[in-house]
């Protein structure tokens, strides 16, 4: 096996055997740890290289004795019965959260929003969040049991902790803690993690692609608007489909195309940025999401576009001066719904990517509803009539108003009707007693 040491001005690294590698030319990184309870040293973390080096910077921790010592504190219900704390941690159920608990915590709050890398606010809040995921994530293990616990840090204070007459103690690697801390607060990581419109752009050229375009009713239909038969099927559908959707996402081999149109000059000329526009940028595609991720970025586009649909159909211009415009909204040119009127407080243009798309395969992405029987609704006469009547006027207008004139209407019609061939009949009944009294018939 391989035997490492390491001198630093600061400290005397604890010395440790690792497995022997493969290959005797290339040596694993040891993960060393200090006697006075600095950070590990030295370990490179594989599932977040930007937050490597903050993770080996020794300032972003505490003593390894005021760490274990502050995680050792039991923590109590509210109805213990016990005289209120003023510190109070929030995991999962309302929790007592002894003083040495928080002031740690609290510590490291201070030393974190100290750094221009970690975003930070409401030390209150972060630090009963952050109190709850040691609370969560430390484990329970006994004196005899210390040989399998695998970080080494934590096995060597328990090691070297003398009080007799504690027999079990909490484990929690503070660098455990720290990559938390980094992938939740740190700038790099909110900046990856949220979706940029490239993200979007792939997102709906992914589902106005020929794979998933037929698909389209399954993702976005209203469960009102559904059978029973549907809804119940539903289900296991939609989850699969969203498997193939998040493997397609993120397959780098996958060419999404543009909708038509929208790389023209017209559209180039209009929409500042329109290079950052598109839906195969490999940086983006090579980042690591879940499905749960994908989903909110699905649920989230939608409900803005949907608030844009619905201000874009309703305008029929007039006001102000401006002309009244009448007609079919799916004619308009498409680049009319980047008003600001319409978009809101949106300011990307990923939702005028998603028009394009949506009008080039005949919008069915938009509800559309039949239209209303005919004679339920109220002219303009009948209105006229109805606010003149004196019940009307007294504020006792019925919600059945509507419905009583209809029927009313379609009596009073049938009534014409009935008379008309009551004539008729008559009138042929006359005829024929006329033919038969006739002297010819005779």
């Amino acid at each position: 096996s391989h035997l490492y040491t390491s001198l630093t001005p600061c400290h005397i690294d604890i010395a440790y055997e690792m497995e022997p590698s493969n290959d005797d030319s290339t040596v694993a990184p040891a993960t060393t740890t200090t006697n006075t309870g600095a950070s590990p040293v030295g370990v490179q973390d594989a599932n977040n290289d930007d937050a490597s080096s903050s993770l080996d910077n020794p300032s972003l921790y505490i003593s390894t004795d005021e760490w274990f010592n502050g995680i050792q504190e039991e923590v109590l219900d509210f109805t213990a019965g016990t005289s209120k704390r003023k510190k109070v941690l929030l995991a999962g159920d309302k929790l007592y959260l002894g003083n040495k608990f928080y002031d740690m915590v609290a510590k490291l709050y201070d030393i974190y929003v100290k750094r221009s890398d970690i975003q930070m606010k409401n030390k209150s809040l972060k630090v009963k969040r952050m109190g709850g995921w040691i609370y969560n994530g430390r484990k329970l293990y006994s004196r005899s049991d210390v040989h399998s616990i695998v970080d080494v840090e934590s096995r060597v204070w328990i090691q070297q902790n003398t009080d007799t007459n504690v027999d079990k103690f909490y484990v929690y690697p503070q660098r455990d803690f720290l990559r938390k801390v980094l992938n939740e607060y740190s700038l790099v990581s909110i900046t990856k993690g949220k979706p940029t419109p490239n993200d979007y752009c792939r997102l709906i050229s992914l589902i106005f692609s020929h794979k998933f375009r037929e698909k389209i009713p399954l993702l976005f239909t209203p469960k009102h608007n559904m059978s029973r038969l549907d809804i119940d099927s539903r289900t296991s559908e939609v989850r699969t489909l969203w498997r193939d959707i998040y493997l397609t996402f993120h397959d780098k081999e996958e060419i999404m195309q543009f909708p038509d149109g929208w790389n023209t000059a017209d559209v180039i000329s209009n929409i500042e940025d329109h290079q950052k526009y598109t839906p195969n940028d490999l940086d983006r595609i090579r980042l690591p999401r879940t499905e749960k991720a994908l989903k909110s970025m699905k649920t989230e586009l939608f409900l803005e576009y949907n608030k844009l649909l619905e201000r874009y159909k309703s305008d029929t211009g007039g006001g102000s001066g401006n002309p009244a415009r009448i007609g079919n909204w799916k004619d308009r040119d498409p680049l009319s719904i980047r008003d600001p009127h319409y978009m809101g407080g949106t300011s990307s243009d990923y939702l005028t990517f998603m028009f394009f798309f949506d009008k080039q395969y005949s919008f069915p992405l938009v509800e559309e509803k039949g239209p209303l029987p005919a004679g339920c609704t109220i002219d303009d006469d009948g209105y006229s009539s109805a606010i003149t009547d004196s019940s009307m006027a007294q504020g006792r207008i019925t919600p059945t108003f509507g419905i009583n004139r209809y029927l009313s209407q379609e009596l009073n019609s049938m009534s014409a009707q009935s008379e008309e061939r009551n004539k008729m009949f008559s009138e042929m009944g006359q005829q024929l007693v006329n033919a038969v009294q006739s002297p010819q018939v005779q």
